[in-house]
């Protein structure tokens, strides 16, 4: 089982890179949903995350880590893969696939991977007089049922849960 000391720390670098890519969601001009998940996966990546400034980055992670029990026990990695349209379209349906390890150097047992494909969505703002404004009326256009009826399919095929819709707010 993994400490939640080690679940917090995950959790604020987590926290720190969607922060950094909120910040692209939110300009002036504003960023597509290819151009997010490119960045996503930069800022997942070890590493690429070095060329974003991140509030606690990937080097902090490990760094807490090690500080938490003297010995770097664990090892945290993050894998992304990132998916052209037509791999997305024909295979995957998905944008990207996330891969999760923690490896206990201690308790080997205690060792975990899990795994997503993620398909991902860009919410658009509404347009009223003056500035665009998010609200709970404003859309995901990309979404569709026959994409998400191949998504079910998938699941269903290989029976388990590990699909998940990425939705860039």
């Amino acid at each position: 089982m993994t400490s939640p000391a080690i679940i917090e720390l995950i959790i604020r670098h987590f926290d720190a890179v969607d922060e950094a890519l909120s910040r692209r969601v939110t300009r002036k001009s504003r960023w597509e949903e290819p151009a997010l998940t490119s960045q996503l996966c930069d800022l997942l990546d070890e590493d690429t995350q070095g060329d974003e400034v991140l509030r606690f980055s990937f080097e902090d992670l490990k760094r807490e880590m090690s500080r938490i029990d003297g010995v770097v026990t664990a090892d945290f990695k993050l894998e992304t893969h990132e998916y052209d349209r037509a791999w997305e379209h024909w295979v995957t349906q998905a944008d990207l696939g996330v891969v999760v390890r923690m490896v206990d150097h201690m308790l080997p047992e205690n060792s975990w991977s899990t795994a997503w494909l993620m398909q991902a969505k860009r919410l658009y703002p509404r347009r009223r007089p003056g500035l665009p404004v998010y609200d709970e009326r404003s859309p995901f256009p990309s979404w569709a049922h026959r994409q998400h009826a191949r998504l079910a399919r998938l699941v269903e095929t290989v029976g388990t849960p590990f699909v998940r819709y990425l939705l860039y707010c």
